[in-house]
C-alpha cells in the first residue's frame, strides 16, 4: 500500500477509532506489527488508505472479525518444537501427576493460551494419555485452549487434521487416539475430545483461568508490547496453582526482571519455569 507523510498519524487516528467504535483496543500490541498486519488486510481488499477502510467497516460490520482474525498469523503444528514437549512428558507431567495422587486431588488443569487451530492442546493432552495410559493414572484432565480467533476456534473444536499435519505425533497415539476418515483425513477420537475444551479469550482484556497446574504460552509475546508482555505473566501467575508450571516459546524475548521474580527456572533452554510466590 502506498504511504503517505500523514501515514502514521491516519494509523493512530484508525486504532483510535476501532478503540471508541468496535470497542477493539490494540494499542498494546507491537506498533510495527500492528500496522503491517493491518495494512496486509487493506492491500487484500484494495482499500487505498485508513480512511477509506473505516468506511468499508461500516458498511459491513462482518470484516471486522476478518481485520481481527488478520492480526493474529496461526502458525502452529502437532508437538512443535519436540523437545520441550520431552520435557514436559519427563518432568512435568510425572511430577503433577504424583503431587496430584499424593493429594488426593484428581483434577489437572492446563490452558493452552493463544491455541489457534487446536494442535498443541491436542498434543498436551496426546502427552498425558502417553506418560499415564489412556485411564490416566485415575486424574481428570482438563486442557483449556483459548484464543481470540473464532474461525481457528471452529477448526479446533471439528479436530480433523490432515494425515500430514500428524507427522510427528507417534504411530501408536494417531491408532488409538484418532479415525481414519475420507481423503486421507483424521479426526480426533472420542477420548482424546473428552480431554479438550476450546473457548475464546483474549489475553489483553479478558478475565484468565484460574487453579491451573500447567500453562502453555508459545509463540504469542511476539505480538505483544513488553507493557502487555507483563501484565500477561502476571496473569498467568495468579492463574497457577502453587509450585506449578509455566512453558513459554523457545525463541521470544521477554521481560526477563519479572519473569525471574515471579518464575524459577526448570529448563532454560525449553523455557520452563515454576511459579513463586512474588518476593521470594
Amino acid at each position: 500500500m502506498e504511504q503517505t507523510p500523514q501515514d502514521d498519524i491516519a494509523f493512530h487516528q484508525f486504532l483510535t477509532w476501532l478503540r471508541q467504535r468496535c470497542q477493539l483496543d490494540w494499542s498494546q500490541y507491537r506498533q510495527e506489527y500492528l500496522k503491517r498486519r493491518i495494512e496486509s488486510c487493506m492491500a487484500t481488499m484494495r482499500i487505498p488508505n485508513y480512511g477509506e477502510y473505516i468506511k468499508v467497516l461500516e458498511r459491513d460490520p462482518s470484516q471486522l472479525q476478518r481485520l481481527r482474525d488478520g492480526i493474529t498469523i496461526n502458525v502452529t503444528e502437532f508437538f512443535r518444537d519436540a523437545t520441550t514437549f520431552d520435557v514436559l512428558k519427563q518432568i512435568v507431567i510425572p511430577e503433577v501427576a504424583a503431587s496430584k495422587q499424593k493429594a488426593g486431588v484428581g483434577l489437572v488443569r492446563v490452558w493452552s493460551a493463544g491455541c489457534a487451530t487446536g494442535e498443541e492442546t491436542y498434543s498436551i493432552a496426546l502427552s498425558f494419555l502417553e506418560v499415564l495410559g489412556a485411564d490416566l493414572s485415575g486424574l481428570w484432565l482438563s486442557v483449556y485452549g483459548t484464543d481470540v480467533d473464532e474461525e481457528c476456534l471452529r477448526n479446533a473444536r471439528a479436530g480433523v487434521y490432515g494425515g500430514q499435519a500428524l507427522t510427528n505425533v507417534p504411530s501408536p497415539l494417531v491408532e488409538q487416539y484418532f479415525v481414519a476418515k475420507e481423503q486421507g483425513t483424521f479426526t480426533a477420537g472420542e477420548k482424546l475430545r473428552s480431554l479438550v475444551h476450546f473457548q475464546q479469550l483474549d489475553l489483553i482484556h479478558d478475565t484468565p483461568l484460574k487453579h491451573v497446574d500447567i500453562v502453555f504460552c508459545r509463540y504469542v509475546f511476539i505480538y505483544m508490547s513488553r507493557e502487555l508482555q507483563e501484565s500477561a505473566l502476571r496473569a498467568f501467575h495468579g492463574a497457577l496453582n502453587r509450585n506449578r508450571f509455566l512453558i513459554l516459546g523457545r525463541t521470544e524475548s521477554m521481560p526477563v526482571h519479572l519473569l525471574d521474580r515471579l518464575f524459577a527456572s526448570v529448563n532454560p533452554e525449553e523455557r520452563v519455569y515454576r511459579k513463586l510466590t512474588e518476593g521470594s
